[in-house]
């Protein structure tokens, strides 16, 4: 993401000088794994994504323009596993936005893709609570048809907490992540280690927290309050001394390179990292799949070569469900920072509803349809700049048997960075409230 901010932000100086020197990685979560009972609660992970589905989906129309495509990959990727035991999958998304305001010389809107083309390979203690796992993800993203891609236009609005995460436009195709984990909840113990990325490990993260499925805001989705590391080498260590239990309480400690890079190795060897620590428990569980309660503390290194400090912080997720199916879920997340992150303070609340539609039309069950609604407020560490606030609703359904379409609307209000903006270059044309409209769409193989 910082790349793309240096690119646009020419005119606005000291917008640039925030976002590189507090070190923001705004676009970690799209993609992220967890594997085998593993330590990211994150929908969109590795072993759901390979998970088939039992049915065909039911959608709002029946006709699946893909299935000859799917088809086909599903018997490559079954011929392969029958051999060798990977499993593969992959996920296209595709995002158009559009701003009813944006800075002088910017775009109001973008059109950008994200593809993540993953895998699992189980090669040590098959099929036991201690198997062991090789799994990687190669991430593309760029923008499409437009100058920016969506996950830029937060520069564009003057923005921290919107309007979309994820879908960058100057990432490209990268080996974002790599790793080995072994062990299981049901084991009481799980590991990771390898080319990993913090914010989908440790750190509350949300089982919403996916802009390619989910709340597409920076403000609703990424830990702002936090200076996560980008992905780079490092290891993290669960134990769950109930296992796959009701309440299942938990302790997931984490380290990694904190000059970690996507595109590269990072550099692990100026001995500079991230460390955070997580406790959560089941405190209400309504359902099986009852999400956690989360606490979090994290600590950056100061890192030499960027100038940047060293930082720490607290970070907290409430998620549970409002009612005794699970339909109703809401999510309240909060996180301070003493120095080093984007923001000092971040307050998030959401109400998920799931298959919403039944409240319209009980005859018609689409599988898997959502509606998020969502408030954000947002505290910036930067002088000068202010409070900004955001409101977001969105609709998910599947519009064909496995092809997701999102409708998604949001209103910020006092976007931060405006008054940096006004301070810099006086006289500019500026703006203290917009809206931000976004299409998504989604299949996976």
């Amino acid at each position: 993401m910082n790349r793309s901010i240096a690119r646009h932000l020419s005119g606005v100086p000291l917008l640039l000088v925030f976002c590189l020197t507090h070190a923001i990685s705004l676009d970690a979560l799209a993609e992220s794994a967890k594997l085998n009972n593993s330590f990211s609660p994150i929908a969109e992970d590795i072993e759901s994504l390979l998970t088939p589905d039992p049915v065909i989906r039911k959608s709002l129309i029946p006709f699946a323009p893909l299935q000859p495509l799917h088809d086909a990959w599903d018997y490559a990727d079954g011929r392969i596993e029958e051999e060798t035991g990977l499993n593969l999958g992959l996920s296209l998304t595709a995002a158009f936005t559009q701003m009813t305001e944006s800075l002088p010389g910017t775009d109001d809107n973008a059109f950008g893709y994200d593809v993540g083309f993953y895998g699992q390979w189980p090669l040590l203690a098959k099929e036991t609570e201690w198997e062991g796992f090789l799994s990687f993800l190669v991430q593309g993203r760029n923008s499409l048809f437009t100058d920016d891609a969506p996950g830029s236009l937060f520069v564009n609005a003057g923005s921290l907490a919107g309007p979309v995460d994820s879908f960058d436009d100057d990432q490209g195709f990268v080996l974002r992540e790599i790793w080995w984990q072994q062990g299981s909840k049901d084991a009481g113990f799980q590991y990771r280690i390898g080319k990993i990325a913090p914010d989908t490990i440790v750190g509350t993260v949300s089982q919403f927290d996916s802009a390619n499925l989910d709340f597409l805001a920076l403000g609703q989705v990424v830990k702002l309050s936090s200076r996560f590391a980008d992905a780079g080498f490092g290891a993290a260590a669960g134990f769950y001394p109930e296992g796959e239990s009701k309440h299942q309480p938990h302790l997931q400690l984490y380290i990694s390179d904190q000059n970690g890079d996507r595109q590269d190795s990072g550099d692990i060897g100026e001995g500079e990292f991230y460390k955070g620590a997580e406790i959560g428990f089941r405190p209400f569980p309504q359902t099986d799949n009852a999400p956690l309660w989360r606490f979090a503390v994290w600590h950056a290194d100061e890192q030499d070569k960027e100038g940047i400090d060293s930082g720490y912080g607290v970070l907290s997720k409430i998620e549970q469900e409002l009612d005794p199916e699970g339909r109703f879920i809401g999510v309240l997340n909060y996180g301070h920072s003493w120095d080093g992150a984007p923001a000092r303070n971040q307050l998030t609340g959401r109400l998920v509803i799931e298959d919403p539609f039944r409240f319209i039309n009980p005859s018609v069950d689409l599988a898997g349809d959502r509606l998020g609604l969502g408030a954000s407020w947002v505290d910036p560490a930067v002088s000068g700049a202010r409070s900004e606030y955001n409101l977001e609703v969105y609709y998910r359904f599947p519009l064909f048997p496995n092809i997701d379409l999102t409708f998604d609307a949001q209103y910020m209000i006092d976007p931060a960075f405006i008054p940096v903006v006004e301070e810099a270059s006086p006289g500019t044309e500026t703006f203290d409230d917009l809206f931000a409209f976004t299409v998504r769409l989604r299949t996976t193989f």
